[in-house]
Parts: C-alpha cells; sequence; structure tokens
C-alpha cells in the first residue's frame, strides 16, 4: 500500500454510510477484489449501491464518484474492504485513461464547434442543444462504451452541447474543465 499523504488516515466504512449501505456494498466489493468484476463494471455496480446515499455523503465532503474510485484503488492495493485510506483525486493512479481521452478530445473539438456556431442565432442553438440532449439522453453511454455508428455521433453531440453552453454567461464546467466564450448579445 502506498503511504498516505500527509494528515490522512484510514476511514471506516460505519463512519461515512448508514450499516444498510454497507451490506449492500460488501459483495460488489468481494466480487472486484475477487476479479469477478471488471473495473469498469465495479465502478458502475458501486455508484449503483451509493448514488441512494449521495446527500449522507456530500455532508461528510465526498461524492459517490470519488468514494466509488477511492475504494477500487484501495482494493486493487491491497486494502481491507472495511476500512480504506483516501486517494487524492491527483494521485496519479486515480487517472481513468478513456477519461483523459475524452478530456484531450473536448479540448480540441468544442472550440472548433464554437468556432462554427458563432454567428448562429440562439434560436437556432437551442434547437441544436435539444437535440444533442435527446440523443445524449438515449446514446450517451456510447461515448465511454463504444457502439459502433453511435459513438462518434454521441461524442459530437457532447462537444456541440458544451460549446453551446460556454456561450451562455459563466460558461459550462465537465471533468474538471471549463469552457465559456463570450458572444455579441446573450440569451
Amino acid at each position: 500500500m502506498p503511504p498516505p499523504p500527509p494528515g490522512t488516515r484510514d476511514l471506516e466504512m460505519r463512519d461515512l454510510l448508514p450499516e444498510e449501505a454497507i451490506e449492500r456494498l460488501v459483495p460488489v466489493l468481494n466480487d472486484l477484489q475477487t476479479q469477478r468484476l471488471s473495473l469498469t463494471g465495479s465502478e458502475a455496480a458501486l455508484l449503483w449501491v451509493l448514488n441512494p446515499y449521495r446527500e449522507i455523503l456530500q455532508e461528510k465532503g465526498i461524492t459517490p464518484e470519488y468514494l466509488a474510485r477511492t475504494l477500487i484503488l484501495h482494493l486493487k492495493h491491497g486494502g481491507a474492504i472495511a476500512s480504506f485510506r483516501p486517494f487524492s483525486p491527483k494521485d496519479p493512479r486515480f487517472s481513468d485513461p478513456q477519461a483523459e481521452m475524452l478530456k484531450m478530445l473536448l479540448h480540441v473539438a468544442v472550440p472548433l464547434w464554437v468556432e462554427s456556431f458563432k454567428d448562429l442565432p440562439w434560436e437556432e442553438l437551442r434547437r441544436m442543444a435539444d437535440e444533442a440532449v435527446n440523443f445524449l439522453g438515449e446514446h450517451g453511454d456510447a461515448i465511454m462504451f463504444r457502439q459502433k455508428g453511435t459513438t462518434a455521433k454521441a461524442f459530437n453531440h457532447l462537444a456541440k452541447s458544451l460549446a453551446i453552453l460556454s456561450m451562455v454567461p459563466g460558461g459550462v464546467n465537465f471533468m474538471g474543465m471549463h469552457f465559456e466564450t463570450p458572444r455579441r448579445s446573450a440569451p
């Protein structure tokens, strides 16, 4: 197990979650520990269990996504299920190659879409945003789980929607990135 960051200690599951959540979580963690679940499947399963407890976790300054990733890393490095040491989100072991690739591609694609949208009227942008939201609602998972004929469309709809949202006052935050584009007239 890597040395803990200064000022951290092992946390007990019971410090974070009610007993019923822990009872639902342990079988998923056991499957992860015995490698019956892939890392992607484990994260999805952990989020399915943790999401109902989002408010409880957020009161303690933790999101379900952060806890799921931390638990996966903890078990990968030989930790026990009952307690874990939080990892910093900046820890290199925390990175997800697919997510990093998506961020890199969005850094390129969003400004290109902004450039092509800059002279369009707001009504047209709203129509395009509605179309993108509807497509992503149905096929958004294709961005992370490749589906022939759908993944590229889903990615472009995501980039388009971020480009459009970047034009509203204050811009948009997504995956730790901020996109903001000044526009001549606000909506």
